[in-house]
């Protein structure tokens, strides 16, 4: 009896893997990808770099970086990439956004010591937005999608986004030692989604089809925050 209880749920656990795929595979489709054979040999390459970089190299920096200091680092480079949220906002015309975004980065910077402790936590008043999220509001559409080596998985307008949004990051024009280091932490803090990405690839028979899906449903969820 056990044993025909066991395989029972051994068969439902198939099932709902099954159509998990299903899931994943139904809306990978319906993200444009007309480059897809390029695509998968970029996303191999990556995943393999994935495996054999980037996880032992976070895993190395969670181990000797205490949480405290990796959350300041966070802290401080989400201060600093105000102005993309804030140029979100103002795509957007969300009157609130744009007044919260730069009154926090004020306090934070001040009291927060750089923005080092998140005195006022943005989202708690507006959702976050940035240039992505305002080509969006503006009827711009995803585009096709592209996996690009090492940096992983875009589409148009994430990639014009997040063009944009470093153009407006200071840090990639202030280029003094406090930044570098600041965006050198964050940067390995951002490489910390390898536990997310293994989860979501882990029982996957397609791992291509499994991202493509979730990076679309993220950034089309992301895009339709509203105040």
């Amino acid at each position: 009896m056990l044993v025909s209880a066991g395989q029972t749920m051994a068969n439902q656990n198939e099932d709902d893997m099954v159509i998990a795929e299903s899931e994943a595979d139904a809306q990978a489709r319906a993200v444009y990808d007309p480059a897809e054979p390029a695509n998968r040999v970029v996303f191999e390459v990556n995943d393999g770099i994935h495996t054999v970089v980037t996880r032992p190299v976070v895993k190395v920096y969670e181990f000797l970086i205490p949480q405290f200091v990796r959350t300041a680092i966070s802290n401080a480079s989400r201060n600093i990439k105000a102005g993309s949220r804030f140029a979100g906002n103002l795509m957007q015309g969300n009157v609130k956004g744009m007044m919260v975004e730069p009154a926090a980065f004020i306090i934070n910077s001040t009291f927060g010591i750089g923005g080092l402790i998140e005195v006022v936590k943005v989202s708690n008043y507006t959702p976050p937005q940035d240039i992505s999220s305002g080509l969006a509001s503006l009827g711009f559409g995803d585009g096709m999608y592209m996996v690009l080596p090492v940096a992983g998985p875009f589409n148009v307008r994430t990639l014009v986004g997040s063009i944009g949004n470093a153009a407006l990051n200071p840090i990639w024009w202030l280029e003094s030692p406090d930044d570098m280091i600041v965006n050198t932490g964050d940067n390995i803090n951002g490489l910390s989604i390898v536990d997310a990405y293994d989860e979501l690839t882990k029982d996957s028979v397609d791992k291509y089809a499994s991202v493509k899906a979730g990076y679309s449903d993220y950034y089309r969820m992301q895009s339709t925050q509203k105040e």
